[in-house]
């Protein structure tokens, strides 16, 4: 009887420890932080329809999350970009409540950046904005050396 009371406070003990030492603290998932709303592009409102255009936001130049306009058919016509949060600093993948936050547009910045995230599981209606320039096209005339072929802006052509 003693030597059964010494072999299970033994077991017992073993299990305890081994309990203690594969337990790590787990860490309650925080909820994300929303922003989302109307994204306008030279003044004219995407739709779920315009799927060639993706809204990023990054926090320390890392993106935390994208949307594709119309990803999500019950999003609508809004973009929606659920941050993922988390409250440990060492995390570089997820955003921290405080932390500036920066928006793109197909690479472009919103007018709006920068902005903060606020606190886990909120959210934020914000409709962003942005101008993308159309490309500009240089059609001065011009001329090119190549040693002993040259062409230029005339209609002549001369080889020497």
């Amino acid at each position: 009887m003693i030597m059964f009371k010494k072999i299970m406070t033994v077991f017992i003990l073993i299990n305890v420890l081994l309990l203690a030492g594969s337990t790590s603290v787990l860490a309650k998932p925080q909820p994300d932080f929303t922003f989302w709303g109307t994204a306008y592009v030279n003044g004219v409102p995407l739709t779920q329809t315009d799927t060639d255009y993706t809204i990023t936001l990054e926090v320390d130049g890392i993106e935390l999350v994208r949307y594709t306009m119309g990803d999500i058919p019950t999003y609508g016509d809004f973009y929606v970009l659920a941050v993922p949060m988390d409250d440990d600093p060492a995390v570089t993948n997820k955003g921290q409540a405080g932390d500036t936050a920066y928006i793109y547009i197909n690479g472009n910045p919103v007018d709006e950046n920068p902005l903060t995230l606020g606190s886990y599981g909120g959210t934020q209606q914000l409709n962003i904005h942005v101008t993308i320039g159309e490309p500009e096209i240089d059609v001065t005339p011009m001329s090119l050396d190549y040693g002993d072929v040259f062409i230029g802006s005339s209609s002549s052509l001369s080889v020497t």
